[in-house]
């Protein structure tokens, strides 16, 4: 199979190389650049396109390797602070999980010492009344972090300074409150469970039963949760047109990614969606392969530290096993049911027949666990 199926894979896994390097510490190029490289791209595509195809993948390499380094310099700039006492402020980046006598959350937007740095802190202190998007100061000592989180506190002095929410937060807010109102405790968390994935507001009872029957997987969102909106958005708009139908089931799955907080596996997955739905809209041929990693390229740009979240490492290594190894191992077998074969999207005669195929790739594409 010809190289050129897979040039958009191939930009994308050189844009992560360069990211993981730059994180590593193993060299930094300034923007300027790699700029260069693409201008030298673009002068030479008309008369040799091989030429342009390789100045192209070296100028992506070194722009992850830019990304990767400037995310670097803050890490360790932010680790120099570890083992002291610091005052940090920042915003509160995801929905508080509260016990008897705890809170913990995720600090995000940090600034310590008039600096800000593009790094989360895991933070542990006494229960405190927070929502997402607070702004809080904490007194502590900095310890070395864990997974995606590049410092922690533990048990900090904690001062609510802000309580000022975007608008996106004040209306799932808003949400989370009408499903309270209409439904009786503790059916109300459960089902904010079942919808969006929000764990936090779940009573610690409820939860130790849901862990004790092996349930706990009901409340835990992922790309099927997505697949559910995006058949029922189809299925409901079908008659309003296919460029109607399209958007608004884009607005559909952007509403829910800010229901459920943005947590690594959807974000995985609603740029799986969007990149499957687009490729079926224009009855493009896709490749598992360039939409894996083409996905993680998209999600690691905007985050780096992605790369070290356990969710987004599972998210990533189950559409990997159903999209990659599960045709393989079928092909190997014999087997072929007609549904697990997530090859190229065929070609088909009418844009309804591209949207069923669309879609029915995107059932088998995007459920993977988070």
């Amino acid at each position: 199979m010809s190289w050129r199926n897979y040039i958009i894979g191939i930009w994308g896994a050189a844009f992560l190389v360069g990211i993981l390097v730059g994180l590593h510490g193993f060299g930094s190029v300034p923007l300027a650049l790699a700029a260069g490289w693409f201008v030298a791209a673009g002068l030479l595509w008309r008369r040799r396109p091989r030429a342009a195809i390789v100045f192209i993948t070296i100028a992506i390499l070194m722009l992850g390797l830019w990304r990767g380094s400037a995310v670097s310099r803050q890490q360790q700039s932010l680790a120099m602070l570890i083992g002291q006492s610091v005052t940090v402020a920042g915003e509160v980046a995801d929905d508080p999980q509260v016990k008897t006598n705890a809170t913990s959350f995720t600090l995000q937007n940090v600034v310590v010492a008039g600096y800000r740095y593009d790094q989360t802190i895991s933070v542990y202190t006494y229960g405190l009344r927070l929502q997402r998007g607070y702004r809080v100061v904490l007194a502590g000592r900095l310890r070395p972090g864990f997974g995606s989180a590049a410092a922690e506190l533990f048990y900090p002095k904690a001062l609510t300074i802000n309580q000022n929410q975007s608008w996106l937060e004040r209306w799932r807010q808003r949400f989370f409150a009408g499903v309270d109102t209409a439904l009786p405790d503790p059916i109300a968390p459960f089902v904010l469970g079942l919808l969006v994935g929000v764990r936090a507001l779940i009573p610690k009872p409820l939860q130790l039963q849901l862990a004790r029957t092996g349930l706990s997987h009901l409340v835990a969102v992922s790309g099927y949760n997505l697949t559910i909106i995006a058949q029922a958005c189809r299925r409901l708009t079908g008659r309003l047109g296919y460029n109607t139908s399209f958007i608004l089931t884009l607005w559909l799955i952007g509403g829910f990614v800010v229901l459920t907080g943005a947590p690594a596996s959807i974000v995985r997955a609603a740029v799986v969606a969007v990149l499957v739905l687009w490729a079926g809209r224009s009855g493009r041929r896709i490749r598992p392969l360039n939409l894996l990693v083409l996905a993680a390229a998209v999600t690691v740009a905007w985050r780096p530290a992605y790369l070290f979240d356990l969710g987004w490492q599972l998210s990533f290594a189950a559409f990997f096993g159903i999209t990659v190894m599960a045709p393989l191992v079928e092909k190997r077998l014999g087997l072929n049911d007609g549904l697990a074969t997530p090859g190229a999207l065929p070609e088909t005669s009418t844009r309804a027949d591209t949207w069923r195929q669309t879609l029915l790739k995107l059932l088998v594409e995007s459920t993977c666990p988070s």
